[in-house]
């Protein structure tokens, strides 16, 4: 186990000795959006940049990325409610409005990986995983498995419109594994994303299983959203685009995992159950 960091030489070359592949899964995903957008994309950037180059040193030349839909979906001018997007689809940079500092950070850091490998010749190939449920191993969660986490202790008082895209940590891992030993994902980037979830079936696979917990049972309108995110931080970034259903082409991702996506609600449950068994739900004690 060697410790490294994305803005520091120090570790790599160490942590690269003898490998023949490289899986760069690391990138900062903040629980709120930073007054300076440089703090995400500044390690996302330089992070492929620095690991990239120590794994040319050490002549690795099969690498797989975790990129994102956040580099693929956004900053588009969009005037249906629902639009479909494939891997041949680019967040637009130039369009991101608001609080996206996040989708700036994947979509230049997985141009810039792409530029890298055609430099080099080097076999990339790029998962972009939409959110991220299911089974957290400890009480170091992601953002994404915050939206879970807030409605389980009641930290949010209505909900929101709209849905998310989904998938869960289990398929994305075996989506990486899988890509390696598939010479038919060099070159490409793979979707990993199992379905399109509206907020309000979250709550009720939630409100099902755990009766004793208070969820709120109304929706809040959009434009309140928007009014609540000119103060919240962590709203911002839940606003954005939650009036647009976006559908993400996961297919080539079910192909790796032969033929089928665990489905969203057992990513949920999965993801709440975890949290209680961390003993971060509050009111509900663990059991073992």
């Amino acid at each position: 186990m060697v410790t490294c960091d994305l803005l520091n030489d120090e570790g790599w070359q160490e942590a690269m000795a003898g490998g023949s592949a490289l899986m760069h899964l690391a990138a900062y995903v903040p629980a709120k959006e930073p007054k300076d957008p440089t703090a995400v994309i500044r390690p996302s950037l330089e992070g492929t940049k620095r690991v990239f180059g120590f794994a040319r040193s050490a002549r690795i030349k099969r690498i797989i990325m975790t990129s994102s839909i956040a580099a693929i979906g956004y900053g588009h001018d969009i005037k249906s409610r629902s639009v479909n997007f494939s891997v041949d689809d680019w967040t637009n940079v130039d369009g991101l409005k608001g609080a996206l500092a996040y989708a700036k950070a994947k979509v230049l850091a997985e141009k810039k990986a792409w530029e890298i490998a055609k430099e080099n010749h080097l076999d990339l190939t790029c998962i972009c995983p939409s959110i991220v449920f299911g089974p957290a191993p400890d009480t170091d969660i992601s953002a994404s498995l915050k939206i879970v986490l807030r409605l389980m202790n009641r930290q949010v008082p209505a909900i929101p419109p709209g849905g998310i895209s989904i998938v869960d940590v289990r398929d994305v891992a075996k989506i990486h594994v899988a890509s390696l030993d598939d010479d038919d994902t060099i070159d490409q980037r793979i979707i990993a994303s199992a379905q399109y979830i509206k907020f309000t079936e979250i709550v009720d696979v939630l409100r099902n299983e755990f009766s004793d917990i208070k969820f709120p049972n109304n929706v809040a309108p959009v434009w309140f959203l928007k009014f609540v995110g000119l103060f919240s931080q962590t709203i911002k970034q839940v606003v954005a685009g939650l009036d647009v259903v976006r559908n993400y082409d996961g297919a080539a991702g079910a192909d790796l995992l032969g033929g089928k996506y665990r489905d969203g609600r057992e990513a949920t449950l999965s993801a709440a159950h975890s949290l209680i068994k961390s003993g971060m739900i509050k009111g509900i004690k663990p059991k073992f």
